[in-house]
């Protein structure tokens, strides 16, 4: 199971212990969440504030990630901060694709896609 297969599938769990009132099986679900989001999402390198998963946007079909980015000049010097959403969803062909939002500097975006690309495709252990 790739990674964002192991996110949606999460989220479907939650989603059907709200409904169900399932208080046990939802903390757990809740914890998995929280795990991906310390282990595996990106955290660091610029994403100094890691990367969460939005319970309240994100449903079976959407994954909504909220990230931010501390960008640096040419001499190696933080400038500022840019906010970013990633916003995945299902593709028949392609497993998913992603839309990033916030402000693309100097063609960070590129950057961004591979990194997200990358991370969510990978098999997912269950070790988290």
């Amino acid at each position: 199971m790739k990674l964002y297969q192991k996110i949606a599938n999460t989220l479907c769990a939650i989603e059907n212990c709200l409904k169900n009132e399932n208080t046990i099986a939802l903390d757990n679900h809740y914890e998995v969440i929280e795990r991906i989001e310390k282990e595996l999402l990106p955290s660091g390198s610029g994403f100094d504030s890691g990367t969460t998963i939005n319970l309240i946007e994100s449903e079976r079909n959407r994954i909504v990630l909220n990230t931010s980015y501390y960008h640096m000049d040419e001499s190696g010097g933080y400038t500022d901060w840019t906010d970013h959403t990633v916003t995945i969803w299902p593709d028949l062909v392609f497993d998913f694709d992603f839309a990033i939002s916030g402000e693309d500097r100097a063609g960070f975006f590129e950057y961004m896609e591979e990194m997200f690309q990358q991370i969510l495709m990978q098999e997912y252990e269950g070790n988290v």
